[in-house]
């Protein structure tokens, strides 16, 4: 027969950049159910990016690193249980504007990249290039940042025993990217992601409950995947 197809180091990149976009989406998805559902508020006059795109984009953009997104993912874990429980297309009770942002997936995705940012670099961008990158107006920026500072009581800091707890977690569990057709892969893929959502659902800030939360059907990334992707 004929030997196997070699996969170039650029492809392994691609579909690790990919799988990570796809799990960046699917943990906003399981923390916020309707951050996919555009409300008519939301839309104005501008046409809404799909939030898988809206999530590439913004680290297109940013070009952030692959450290500052491990890091801003976790910091959604860190938010979630201070998430408000009323629901966001509903009216507000009191139509604050601080559980107006915790309550938008796209805003809270937003805020954990430039805390990570911050939390991680030296050098980082102003809130008006945050503007120009994710659309929003600089002082939404500085009221969502405000917002998530505040719901974590500005507890940012992770222990490098927490945070290669949660790298292994993300690398091991991610789904690898979904399939460009419909198959027999694709209800694999479908019950990866539920299986992810559902452990992203239930895990504590610590991270030590992982292991009663093992999914069904664990995905290890290789070794070349990782090394295809620099810190």
């Amino acid at each position: 027969g004929c030997p196997p197809a070699l996969v170039r180091q650029s492809d392994r990149k691609v579909n690790f950049v990919d799988s990570l976009v796809d799990s960046s989406t699917q943990i906003v998805e399981a923390i916020w159910p309707l951050s996919s559902v555009v409300c008519r508020s939301e839309l104005g006059s501008k046409a809404v990016l799909p939030l898988r795109t809206f999530i590439q984009e913004t680290l297109r953009r940013s070009r952030t690193s692959y450290s500052t997104l491990q890091v801003a993912l976790y910091y959604l874990i860190l938010i979630k249980p201070h998430v408000p429980k009323h629901n966001f297309t509903t009216e507000q009770p009191h139509d604050r504007h601080v559980d107006r942002a915790l309550q938008c997936g796209r805003r809270m995705f937003l805020a954990a990249l430039i805390l990570a940012s911050k939390y991680l670099q030296d050098r980082n961008y102003s809130a008006r290039a945050w503007s120009k990158i994710s659309g929003l107006n600089t002082q939404e920026i500085n009221q969502n940042e405000i917002a998530f500072l505040l719901a974590v009581n500005w507890q940012l800091h992770i222990t490098d025993e927490v945070f290669q707890r949660w790298t292994e977690i993300v690398l091991k569990y991610t789904p690898p990217p979904s399939p460009p057709s419909p198959g027999a892969g694709s209800h694999t893929y479908a019950q990866q992601s539920a299986d992810w959502k559902q452990l992203i659902l239930r895990l504590e800030p610590e991270l030590a409950n992982v292991d009663g939360l093992i999914p069904t059907t664990p995905v290890s990334a290789t070794a070349s995947d990782l090394c295809a992707l620099s810190p």
